[in-house]
């Protein structure tokens, strides 16, 4: 296996980049959380034949944030390719997401938000399209060597400014 470069960070292998634990950088969900999630979820009556045989869109919207120097600019067909990597990893759940809108921003301080952060929180509540039943992805290169994180959608109903991936 060769050299793997993660946001400018080289691993020597991607072995090495996944046992660094810097995939994902999605807040962590409290014991209490978890289990609030885990009562709801048992207490959902079980689907009928028919209706697990439904597909379930998903109303996407993709944000596109660059520099000021263009860094970070996708074109028309990247974007399309991501849609079509995200429908074929959740195919067989019968999940489709339908790409509905696409911005391009150009901020210095998006570009390079880090988890948490400000320019995240700012970022978002400006951008978001929807409600928490709308994926908003948000394309950005940030400086703590993660590929990204994303919301819980039963952690944005009501707050929406950190709701997305």
């Amino acid at each position: 296996p060769g050299l793997f470069t993660v946001n400018d960070h080289v691993y020597l292998s991607k072995e090495e980049f996944i046992m660094s634990g810097k995939r994902c950088g999605t807040k962590d969900l409290s014991e209490d959380r978890m289990f609030e999630i885990e009562q709801k979820l048992a207490s959902t009556p079980e689907e009928s034949d028919n209706e697990k045989r439904k597909k379930l869109n998903i109303i996407t919207f993709f944000h596109v944030i660059k520099d000021s120097n263009g860094n970070g600019a996708l074109t028309e067909a990247e974007i399309e390719s991501q849609m079509d990597a995200l429908n074929a990893g959740f195919k067989q759940t019968r999940t489709f997401f339908e790409l509905q809108g696409t911005t391009e921003t150009e901020n210095d301080g998006w570009f390079a938000a880090e988890y948490g952060s400000a320019e995240e929180s700012d970022m978002k509540s400006s951008l978001h399209v929807g409600d928490s039943r709308c994926l908003n992805i948000y394309s950005i290169q940030n400086s703590q060597g993660i590929l990204g994180w994303a919301t819980f959608p039963s952690e944005a109903e009501g707050d929406l400014d950190g709701d997305g991936v």
